[in-house]
């Protein structure tokens, strides 16, 4: 989260400008908590996978009908929570769906009926695609959009504190939109640090700078031309490319492109790739990315040919827009298991409680998973690594066959309680974190529980100085506000964690279809392939500190340890389902400190 002394001098006077941009760099952030990085799905991509996963199932390509069901449930419950996709579709979800009887007037479903008869239905299941693919054409894509700019811009403008989780969802979707929509994190993550936190941009206006970054999102395809630092290798069968020119590293002032340093040392020659390819490329990211495929694609040919084992992968590239000559110098991007949480800084003292603790689990099986930890880590491709995670998932978790559940609930029962019990400690941890470092400073000392009783306990006093201290912050003012109410009831607490619980049920199936893809066709094209690949690594690194958590505790049986973790979830869940109050005495276990 960035923090008051990243600002521009406009903030003050543009607090919802920069809620909005302070919210996007949280999303994108490489070391973002996973619950607070955008989703992978809204409302209308919720539809194109909904059109796309009935057409695989009536193709075989995936084989198990049981995917139907909890999407369309996912749908709906998406539908009644984006307010953008009501007023564009209208208000009741299942009259989207309603048929005409025999007679020609038509029949609004509802949930009883849909529950009682069409769960099933081959012929509501395919009405269902029909109309999915309806708002998902290109036309309802774009009232969709253009609406949810529209609400945004409203509420940047007019921006109050008490509407701010409104301005958060919106932005979420609006995310989640452009990543769906070809234009990747790197890209999206650049434009906000030069829009919104660039100190050596001078201007005084944000709601200018506001209108620049949405206007940067025109859905026109661009012309790059794309430079690469060269050794020279096989430069003579390169020169028959007509898109591909070898040249000097130097640029027409006599500036070198690439100059010498640690990174690229000694760079003689570049090579400059022109895409020119119609409406694919909106982006200098992709440009970059689409011109390394088709070198790469080359070279695979020259190695087929001489068996030389050539490589090309160049960290660096500039990419320059054909257009309007603007420039990017762009670095080797991220990898997607690179973008999550923060790993632990008392590394020492984690591998001794790991090493003392592992064979509890089962040498053969945490050493398995362990090397396909490694082995994702160190792969370029992402298909490899969803097989690799997800077979870490496989291994860990026990599973009975044949009348136990289909395996896919075995492994969603067992993730969900993992992830839930570790769920609103995680996420104060990371509040804690910000707090911390934006009000306390990094080296400072503080006490977890006493923030804990402001955002649980009835005192207003120190809640309303907390509120006073961060008030130049506004996101940070909308989370402790949002906790706030969040912590201090046992029911709403609950409402979230069913909730949670729910999504975590949806996106683990969801990553499970696209495992099975992978598995059974050979690749998977999902432009949120990389979303969900960093959820399942957050999911996996959880599983396993988890297990490693409750392994002394516990007989060394691993059925043992889950029914321990299920055991925790059930006291958990009926100690919100108490109406007692929080106290002084217990409000520590909020926190599941049972």
């Amino acid at each position: 989260m960035k923090k008051e002394n990243d600002f521009p001098t406009w903030a003050e006077n543009n607090r919802g400008v920069i809620f909005f941009a302070q919210a996007i760099e949280e999303m994108l952030f490489h070391h973002a908590h996973d619950s607070l990085k955008a989703p992978a799905l809204n409302f209308p991509f919720l539809c194109v996978e909904m059109v796309l996963t009935i057409r695989r199932m009536f193709n075989e390509e995936l084989r198990d009908k049981g995917y139907f069901p909890a999407l369309f449930q996912e749908l709906q419950t998406s539908f009644d929570t984006d307010k953008v996709a009501q007023s564009v579709f209208g208000s009741n979800f299942f009259a989207l769906f309603s048929m005409k009887d025999e007679n020609g007037n038509f029949i609004t479903l509802t949930k009883n009926a849909y529950e009682k008869q069409h769960v099933n239905s081959d012929k509501f299941t395919k009405h269902v695609g029909k109309v999915c693919d309806l708002l998902s054409n290109e036309i309802m894509m774009n009232k969709y959009y253009n609406a949810l700019v529209a609400e945004i811009t409203n509420h940047v403008k007019s921006f109050d504190d008490s509407r701010a989780d409104d301005l958060y969802a919106l932005t979420r979707s609006f995310v989640t939109y452009l990543i769906n929509t070809s234009y990747c994190q790197e890209f999206i993550y650049s434009l906000v640090s030069f829009f919104f936190f660039n100190k050596s941009k001078k201007n005084n206006n944000g709601l200018g700078q506001f209108e620049k970054f949405i206007a940067e999102f025109d859905y026109k395809p661009k012309q790059y031309k794309v430079i690469f630092p060269f050794d020279g290798k096989h430069a003579d069968y390169l020169k028959k490319f007509k898109s591909i020119t070898i040249a000097d590293n130097t640029k027409e002032d006599g500036k070198a492109f690439f100059p010498c340093n640690s990174t690229i040392p000694n760079v003689q020659k570049v090579l400059i790739f022109e895409l020119k390819k119609d409406g694919t490329v909106f982006n200098p990211f992709d440009a970059k990315q689409d011109a390394l495929e088709y070198i790469k694609s080359f070279y695979s040919f020259v190695d087929y040919v001489c068996h030389d084992g050539t490589r090309f992968s160049p960290q660096s590239a500039i990419v320059v827009d054909l257009s309007n000559k603007k420039t990017y110098e762009l670095n080797e991007p991220i990898c997607p298991l690179r973008r999550g949480s923060e790993r632990h800084n008392d590394i020492e003292r984690r591998i001794s409680e790991i090493f003392k603790h592992f064979e509890a689990l089962g040498l053969k099986r945490v050493v398995g998973a362990m090397e396909l930890h490694s082995s994702a880590l160190v792969t370029n491709s992402m298909d490899n690594q969803l097989l690799n995670l997800w077979t870490i998932i496989e291994i860990m978790i026990p599973t009975e066959q044949p009348n136990g559940f289909a395996k896919i609930n075995q492994f969603c029962n067992a993730l969900t309680s993992v992830l839930t019990i570790k769920y609103l400690p995680s996420l104060f941890n990371q509040y804690f974190n910000d707090i911390k470092h934006h009000v306390l400073g990094s080296k400072a000392t503080a006490k977890k529980t006493y923030l804990l009783k402001l955002l649980t306990l009835p005192d207003e006093t120190d809640y309303k100085k907390l509120l006073t201290v961060i008030n130049g912050n506004p996101l940070l003012v909308q989370r402790t506000k949002r906790y706030r109410k969040l912590f201090s009831d046992k029911q709403n607490i609950l409402k979230l964690i069913e909730s949670h619980k729910n999504r975590l049920n949806w996106h683990i199936r969801r990553i499970y279809r696209h495992r099975n893809l992978i598995a059974h066709n050979g690749s998977d094209n999902s432009s949120y392939k990389t979303i969900i690949l960093q959820n399942l690594h957050f999911y996996v690194d959880t599983l396993i500190d988890t297990l490693f958590e409750y392994a002394p505790k516990n007989d060394p049986d691993i059925e043992h340890i889950f029914l321990s973790i299920q055991t925790d979830e059930r006291l958990y869940l009926s100690l919100l389902k108490d109406t007692t109050p929080w106290d002084d005495k217990n409000f520590e276990k909020i926190l599941c400190c049972l």
